[in-house]
């Protein structure tokens, strides 16, 4: 459930079609995203999960699946509204 959310969210920010993105799907390689738009899938990211990221660990996000696994080790079983 997770996944299809950021999916989405990666999606409307980068113009994308959520069907063809992948959790190996790289932001800046695989979408040319540039620092403005990883903010806005960051912060849409915690809007919607309703999460604060660390900062020390937002370098570090890269793909959809490293979003994932980051949601993941701050709230085991979180729910998108």
């Amino acid at each position: 459930m997770e996944f299809d959310i950021l999916r989405k969210i990666v999606a409307e920010v980068m113009g994308a079609d959520p069907e063809e993105l992948s959790a190996e799907t790289l932001f800046v390689e695989d979408l040319g995203a540039d620092s403005l738009d990883i903010c806005r899938i960051l912060m849409k990211i915690e809007e919607d999960f309703k999460v604060v990221l660390p900062r020390e660990c937002i370098s570090s996000v890269n793909s959809i699946e490293d979003a994932h696994n980051m949601i993941k080790s701050i709230t085991p079983g979180i729910k998108a509204e």
